[in-house]
């Protein structure tokens, strides 16, 4: 035990150390913080307390299937908790401007902390789910316990864009279908020729990040810019304000020595590139499982999941009785687009009819349906048709396929 302790002492003294002794390490540490402060506007702006108050429907992750547990007190309270979490990201940012070793582990301790308050709260309820969420994970791990930091947090960043420009790659994309608002500007032809556009910028220009050409580095990031500015009015202003704050670890190295500059993928340490792999394997997940997984959702739970298509759901539960009476309860939840079809919401919300009837004499059990259609598809495909639903105690499995869920 004594000697697990001194080996992580000696690792968290050269983390420490490696930020302090850097400056662009340490104004990473500063906009990484400012990342909590970002979400943190996020979820006071859009009002998430509503669905971890103690009355709210619980809507699980498959790894904790009885959340509602976790659903306590009222928004004020957890308002508070999310104004705290802003406020404490403002103060590990502040001593991160100091370049003194002492502020510095503050600073690293801090923020380390405050990460996992946040991804302990993330867990309250899946409708917590985003993308924004799954990068600032990776890339807040990264900064904290990787060691050749900036060369991890920039093949990090690169590896976003490219899979996200990987997923890009589908009609539903391509032909603008899968926006759920359209950028200014572009409408018809000009739409599906700037979705071309982005799926080549973020697969193959993305690159030219790590060139050893000034004008076609800046001429990258100046791209990935406009890209973010135009995508406000899509997406709002979580994603692109993430995006700008992660993109910044380029220009800072641009602007340090030749250190700086040069930090990229051939300077990965093997922890680094074993951190990096296991980042890729949840990006290839998805891939080994049958069927359309952008419809059933199934490997992409720690996977990013990008505009790579636009569904539409209905969903049902009947409801069934001793007498014979049936009631038809519709299910759909207009959640945010990348979740309001999943599988995962809707296993949900028929155990929460099973759990709300199992006191009901007069109940018997629910059968229930998701039918879902991509914007490209002519006609609605069964997701999900279970019967005595309740009876049944149907799990979700994050790795492997379920069969319940029909490809």
């Amino acid at each position: 035990m004594i000697r697990l302790l001194k080996s992580l002492s000696r690792f968290f003294s050269k983390q420490f150390e490696s930020i302090q002794q850097d400056r662009v390490l340490r104004v990473y540490g500063i906009l990484i913080s400012l990342i909590l402060t970002l979400t943190s506007v996020h979820w006071l702006y859009t009002n998430t307390a509503i669905w971890l108050v103690q009355d709210a429907e619980p809507i699980c992750w498959p790894m904790i299937e009885n959340c509602r547990l976790l659903h306590l007190g009222n928004s004020v309270l957890w308002n508070t908790l999310f104004a705290l979490l802003g406020f404490g990201s403002l103060v590990a940012a502040f001593l991160f401007s100091k370049p003194d070793l002492h502020f510095v582990k503050k600073a690293y301790w801090l923020l380390l902390g405050l990460n996992i308050i946040k991804h302990g709260l993330l867990l309250v309820d899946y409708r917590l789910r985003l993308n924004q969420h799954l990068m600032a994970f990776f890339v807040t791990l990264g900064f904290l316990l990787v060691p050749s930091k900036k060369a991890t947090l920039k093949i990090l960043v690169v590896l976003f864009y490219f899979w996200a420009g990987v997923l890009k790659w589908d009609p539903e994309w391509l032909s603008g279908a899968a926006l759920y608002a359209k950028p200014w500007f572009f409408e018809g032809d000009g739409l599906a020729m700037a979705c071309y556009y982005v799926a080549i910028l973020e697969t193959f220009f993305i690159w030219g990040l790590f060139s050893k050409n000034r004008t076609l580095q800046w001429a990258t990031l100046a791209q990935l810019l406009l890209f973010h500015l135009f995508s406000f009015k899509v997406v709002g202003f979580f994603y692109p304000i993430l995006c700008f704050l992660m993109l910044a670890i380029f220009p800072l190295s641009w602007q340090g020595s030749e250190k700086n500059r040069s930090a990229g993928p051939r300077h990965l340490s093997w922890s680094s590139v074993f951190f990096i792999l296991v980042f890729l394997f949840f990006q290839i997940l998805p891939k080994t499982f049958p069927g359309r997984t952008s419809v059933t959702g199934e490997g992409r739970l720690l996977s990013l999941h990008m505009f790579d298509s636009l569904t539409t759901c209905e969903a049902s539960a009947t409801i069934r009785m001793k007498n014979g009476y049936r009631i038809k309860q519709d299910l759909y939840s207009p959640l945010s687009t990348r979740i309001h079809c999943d599988p995962i919401v809707y296993l949900n919300r028929s155990r929460n009819i099973c759990h709300r009837n199992r006191s009901n004499q007069t109940f018997v059990d629910i059968d229930m349906m998701l039918k879902t259609r991509r914007q490209s598809d002519p006609d609605f495909v069964t997701v999900m048709k279970i019967d005595d639903f309740c009876s049944r105690r149907i799990s979700y499995s994050v790795f492997s396929s379920n069969e319940w869920i029909l490809k």
